[in-house]
């Protein structure tokens, strides 16, 4: 009898959390959960004391302040905090989660159900392209790009990645911001932070500070000279090499500030194909 109540009142915190779906157990199973207004019916499996434990899995939930016939919290509760990044003004539609493959330092790969692959490009973000080089601060070429998405694999390893976005770009990739799930990292952020990527002002405003910083702290790709990865691409396809960048502590970066936009152009992501 014991054993039981202490799982109902795990049931009872469980149901608060995630107030999605029913939960199941040897003891008890939640059944008939309805989206907004729920009649949740708690189904005893002891034939003996299935009327008093039910009674007490009712009382255990109005302890926590829910009641069978009231409102659970949304499922909106359960999704990372998304203040001060490019999705805090939007409505999440799509979630992702699972462990993914790098693709690069701004890339990730989740295999889906079907066999099939659902790319999602880092919101908000924009590392080296693979086969990118940078010049560190002795003016020695080095694999930015290969160090970008090396990075990206050492910070997630084999965690559970969780990415929540509004919607997909032209080449139905989801615009996401990502989450390690273990360690409760925002990996669009941290790879800003630490100078593996650069903030993507033309579409968001949302990681500047972030990227103020690392330039300060002189991480990642600003310890020497660099190309911007879009001009990178940009440059690529023209086969006109652009002058290089360097990177003093308390440059502020020379890109449109135009906000939020959709994406569109093929010029922003013709490179982040590469595997």
């Amino acid at each position: 009898m014991a054993a039981c109540r202490g799982a109902l009142k795990l049931l009872a915190m469980a149901t608060m959390l995630t107030a999605t779906a029913c939960y199941t157990s040897s003891a008890m199973r939640l059944i008939s959960v309805q989206p907004r207004r729920t009649a949740c019916r708690v189904e005893m499996m002891s034939k003996d004391e299935g009327k008093s434990l039910r009674t007490f899995a009712a009382s255990s939930l109005v302890a926590l302040g829910i009641t069978l016939s009231g409102d659970f919290p949304s499922v909106a509760a359960t999704l990372p905090e998304l203040k001060n990044t490019p999705l805090s003004a939007s409505k999440v539609s799509i979630v992702l989660e699972g462990i993914p493959r790098v693709v690069d330092g701004d890339t990730l790969v989740f295999p889906t159900k079907d066999g099939q692959k659902d790319r999602v490009r880092l919101l908000g973000i924009d590392a080296p392209e693979s086969r990118q080089t940078c010049k560190d601060e002795k003016g020695f070429p080095y694999a930015c790009g290969l160090e970008s998405k090396t990075y990206l694999q050492d910070l997630i390893k084999n965690d559970v990645v969780k990415c929540v976005a509004e919607k997909r770009d032209m080449y139905s990739r989801v615009l996401g911001i990502c989450f390690d799930e273990k360690t409760g990292v925002q990996i669009n952020q941290n790879l800003v932070d630490q100078g593996e990527a650069l903030a993507y002002q033309q579409y968001s405003k949302a990681y500047v500070m972030n990227e103020e910083h690392a330039k300060s702290e002189k991480r990642g790709v600003w310890k020497g000279a660099f190309q911007e990865p879009w001009q990178y691409r940009k440059d690529k396809r023209s086969k006109q090499p652009s002058t290089s960048r360097k990177a003093p502590a308390n440059e502020i970066s020379k890109v449109s500030l135009s906000g939020n936009k959709p994406v569109s152009s093929v010029e922003d992501f013709d490179g982040d194909f590469e595997e």
